[in-house]
């Protein structure tokens, strides 16, 4: 049976008594607020209720660029037609966001208008530096629907580019299924779309975020996650019902190019399996209750063997010994603590990383 494609996926001078060196460290600090996102001791006076909540973290609203299917990202973040035809150009957004991933300067919030709760539960990882990473694959079945509703669920897989130094950045593509109302829409029921963000310490702390429209899918399907770099394409992020019982209309996808303005970037960092949650306040509110299980399966990983040579590919993390396992839960900055627990393995020489909650 033919897959059903869903979605394939850039101070005036200062005056009175603070004298030159006070100056400069308030300088050093703006900039640190805007590059890293609110400061630990601002975190309790944010009111998250007003922000989106995104598998990439808590993002102010307007931030949020839904592209159309098919749609080439350039590192100007200029959105394009598969034909070449410029759509438009994203603004970028110097609203700090809040990350609530790996290697992010704020992994949890607390604030007194909404509940502590929000960010990657748990999650495999392989990440080497020695290593650059041009493929992920694996598949999952669309759990059943949760006992209960209002909360926001995602689960993917993804790459991700970290770097500080003089250059700083952060990149995430990630093929994402979701249960509940994400900025892009939802309710209950599952879908599926392709999400890209970045960020850079250009001086502005500034960030892009494009995302595919949500397409719906249903308990039982069989989803293909797939990030793949085909230069001169760039970085093709797909979602693929297997299924096909998905319905709705087909969508040709999201590429993201990474070329250009921003030499060196370097995907070192891949995640086979994470579960990511938004306003859990029971455990019923997770598929299959305390006692469910999502098992990502088949799972491919490439780098480049050459990095002059993009077509030269070699899979890598072939061992599950060697990835990590992570339960976020257990900094406490989420809601009821399940059954969480996350079990790599090797089965008959198909890749598997199950996620337990």
């Amino acid at each position: 049976m033919r897959a059903f494609r869903l979605s394939k996926v850039v101070l005036p001078p200062t005056r009175g008594t603070v004298g030159r060196t006070g100056a400069r460290l308030l300088i050093v600090a703006a900039l640190l607020v805007l590059q890293l996102g609110f400061p630990r001791e601002a975190r309790a006076q944010v009111n998250l209720s007003k922000y989106a909540r995104t598998p990439f973290g808590y993002v102010w609203p307007s931030c949020v660029h839904v592209v159309p299917s098919g749609s080439r990202i350039d590192r100007n973040r200029n959105v394009r037609r598969p034909d070449g035809t410029l759509i438009e150009t994203l603004p970028k957004c110097t609203v700090p966001m809040i990350p609530t991933f790996p290697h992010a300067d704020v992994v949890a919030i607390n604030t007194p208008s909404v509940p502590a709760t929000g960010g990657w539960i748990e999650d495999s990882e392989y990440s080497d530096s020695n290593k650059v990473f041009n493929y992920i694959a694996d598949q999952w079945n669309v759990p059943d629907a949760p006992a209960e509703s209002g909360q926001l669920l995602y689960f993917f897989d993804a790459l991700q580019a970290y770097h500080v130094g003089p250059s700083n950045y952060i990149d995430i593509i990630q093929p994402v299924l979701q249960w509940g109302v994400s900025p892009i829409g939802g309710g209950d029921y599952w879908g599926m779309a392709d999400w890209w963000v970045e960020g850079t310490s250009d001086g502005t702390g500034s960030w892009t975020l494009a995302v595919t429209p949500l397409v719906t899918v249903h308990t039982g399907d069989t989803i293909l996650g797939i990030i793949e770099l085909g230069r001169p394409a760039g970085y093709v992020v797909e979602s693929i019902d297997e299924s096909n019982s998905g319905g709705g209309e087909a969508d040709e996808g999201l590429t993201v190019d990474l070329t250009g303005s921003y030499p060196g970037i370097q995907f070192t960092d891949a995640f086979p399996a994470v579960l990511e949650e938004y306003g859990v306040t029971t455990c019923d509110q997770y598929p299959d209750g305390s006692n469910g299980s999502t098992n990502f399966m088949g799972i491919g990983m490439q780098d480049e063997c050459n990095a002059r040579e993009w077509w030269c590919r070699q899979a890598v993390g072939t061992d599950p010994s060697t990835w990590q396992q992570q339960d976020w839960q257990s900094n406490g900055s989420h809601g009821p603590d399940c059954n969480f627990s996350v079990s790599n393995g090797n089965i008959f020489g198909i890749l598997i990383s199950s996620l337990y909650y």
